[in-house]
């Protein structure tokens, strides 16, 4: 399970699913009935890609009873292994266990729809700088994926997911504007090299979005094609891995696909902001505040990115939407830790919206911000605003940054907004613990940095 290699998804069948089935249970066996230390992992090779084909077959909503029950004591299994060191592949069966049980358990929230939990092994915190380029990267592999799943689907060659189809057009329009959005997030990786008729491709598909029954013509999608694989070649060999592991739907209506892709890359993007916000504050406390200026700028482009990504969401449309939403109740982008994070770097909250379900859905985040010693934005910008202290002109660049991320933080809100107000109306939301839209409203005007204009707008200390 540990290789590199892409599963090829397009073998399906009923002899396959038997298969597959077989193979699980012939690894729990060995599970159960093998002296294993966590040195065995690597090579014993959980069969994630039987799981997930199986669950392809149903989705986690409907998962068979059978294969359910195999999960469940291999899982038992799994608890019997203590030890100081656990091997990544060791860790990475338990991570996958959290996705594959989640429903059957009553543990399914949004971090483990999204797979976060599986996400988190394949993160680099060495550097920030480090952790900005590998999950840029994820971005770029997981657009990667989605291209190559809906190119697959109008080539008649796809097997997952296809009922509830989008029209063509739907289609062809995904893949264009997924396209484009790599040009945009490839400025985060100065070593990925794009194809020099990118922008011949791009134009390609645009005139394809303006044709409904033409076939999508061999040079097209062999070109598309050899777009998604040049780019693998040169990303992490681990990340084609994760793109295999990290899809596993609650249903089999065909845009979960999309919509989980689009869950993730957000999730990519809200940590990077996190971590760059985190990293703030303490190159504010050590008054390195021209190296924290060129960070929140920076934190800025890369949630900038938000609108290519908005419009491959867009493609999606309500009556697809609707087609597997009744099935993900219990998650909700509410329970985002890596959005959370950000609010809580930036500002302290009001009590009473901290004591709401907004942040009970997040315990892990809620625990930090607890900690006595956490510091947060506004605990280190504070005493430098006008009102504390004279401004000083080398802080100017750095609230200048502050106040541009803020600015593309309530953008990212206000679309948010009318993109979920398109799909479901004033449905509550997916959680079950806020009434959905209109809560999403009340926190449109809400600014990431709330204590930055108060404090600006009062004359300075004399």
């Amino acid at each position: 399970m540990m290789g590199a290699h892409r599963m090829d998804w397009t073998l399906y069948g009923e002899g396959l699913q038997t298969n597959a089935f077989s193979t699980i249970q012939n690894w729990r066996f060995r599970l159960e009935n093998e002296d294993l230390a966590f040195s065995d992992w690597e090579q014993l090779g959980f069969p994630a890609e039987a799981v997930i084909r199986l669950f392809f077959n149903s989705g986690k909503h409907f998962g068979d009873p059978a294969l359910l029950a195999e999960l469940v004591r291999i899982h038992q299994g799994l608890s019997a292994f203590h030890a100081e060191e656990e091997s990544g592949a060791y860790r990475l069966t338990q991570a996958l266990m959290r996705s594959f049980l989640d429903k059957h358990n009553q543990s399914y929230d949004h971090l483990t729809y999204t797979a976060m939990p599986i996400f988190e092994l394949f993160q680099d915190h060495r550097s920030f700088d480090i952790l900005l380029r590998t999950q840029a990267d994820i971005v770029i592999a997981l657009i990667c994926d989605l291209i190559r799943f809906e190119l697959r689907t109008l080539l008649g060659e796809e097997a997952r997911m296809q009922q509830h189809l989008p029209a063509p057009r739907k289609l062809r329009q995904r893949i264009y504007v997924a396209i484009r959005a790599i040009v945009s997030c490839s400025a985060f990786d100065e070593h990925l090299m794009l194809p020099a008729h990118i922008d011949h491709l791009i134009g390609l598909w645009q005139e394809e979005t303006r044709q409904e029954d033409r076939a999508i013509s061999s040079y097209l999608a062999e070109e598309t094609l050899a777009l998604t694989d040049g780019i693998f070649a040169q990303l992490d060999p681990k990340l084609g891995l994760l793109m295999d592991l990290s899809l596993i739907p609650v249903y089999v209506a065909h845009d979960e696909y999309l919509f989980l892709r689009v869950l993730q890359a957000f999730e990519m993007l809200f940590l990077i902001v996190a971590e760059g916000l985190n990293e703030c504050i303490g190159l504010i406390a050590a008054e390195s505040y021209s190296v924290a200026a060129e960070r929140f700028h920076l934190l800025n482009n890369v949630l900038r990115l938000s609108p290519a990504i908005f419009r491959i969401l867009s493609t999606m449309t309500s009556a697809t939407f609707n087609g597997f939403r009744e099935y993900m109740r219990g998650a909700s982008a509410l329970q985002s830790e890596n959005y959370k994070k950000i609010e809580l770097y930036a500002a302290h909250p009001d009590p009473g919206r901290f004591r709401s379900p907004s942040f009970d859905s997040v315990p892990r985040v809620t625990r930090e911000y607890l900690q006595p010693a956490f510091a947060n934005l506004q605990d280190v910008v504070m005493p430098l605003l006008p009102g504390s202290c004279p401004a000083q002109d080398i802080l100017q660049p750095m609230i200048a940054g502050m106040q541009a991320l803020d600015s593309t933080f309530v953008t990212w809100k206000v679309t948010h907004y009318q993109i979920v107000k398109a799909m479901i109306g004033d449905a509550p939301g997916t959680s079950g613990q806020t009434s959905g839209t209109p809560y999403l409203k009340l926190m449109l005007e809400m600014p990431l940095f709330p204590y930055l204009k108060a404090s600006l707008a009062r004359p300075a200390a004399m």
